[in-house]
């Protein structure tokens, strides 16, 4: 396939990163009928970025899949995992601009991400992910 030349594209929006935030503003931009090109520093394989390491996961605080497994969860529990597996210092340090972003996704993430992503007719696998934060810390 020929890449294209520069100045051959033209859109209503120009989106750069083709992660998983890039990819979610690509999609929400042409679901309100505008046309979009998305830009991505890596290769068509590894299209996705971060997200593609993850295996599709991704962590949501209060879920009907965690009630049904008897899994307790709440914003208080997981921000509490959040900051002593980020290691995140007092709010009133350097850290206080990553405690904040922990703070909003634990108590958003719900209803903004995951009631969005099943919004779209995608299902999910309840799984702990190990990987990201191995056994040894505690956490719910």
């Amino acid at each position: 396939m020929t890449q294209p030349r520069s100045g051959d594209y033209r859109a209503q929006a120009l989106v750069i990163g083709g992660g998983i935030a890039g990819i979610v503003t690509a999609l929400e931009l042409l679901d309100g009928g505008q046309s979009v090109v998305l830009v991505d520093r890596d290769s068509r394989e590894r299209f996705g970025g971060l997200a593609r390491w993850a295996f599709g996961g991704m962590a949501f605080v209060g879920t009907p899949e965690q009630k049904r497994m008897n899994v307790a969860d709440s914003p208080e529990l997981a921000l509490a995992d959040w900051l002593r597996f980020g290691e995140l210092a007092p709010d009133d340090t350097d850290d206080a601009w990553p405690r904040a972003w922990a703070e909003c996704y634990v108590e958003e993430s719900r209803p903004l991400v995951y009631e969005w992503v099943k919004s779209l007719g995608l299902k999910f696998m309840p799984a702990v992910n190990w990987v990201e934060r191995g056994s040894a810390i505690k956490g719910n």
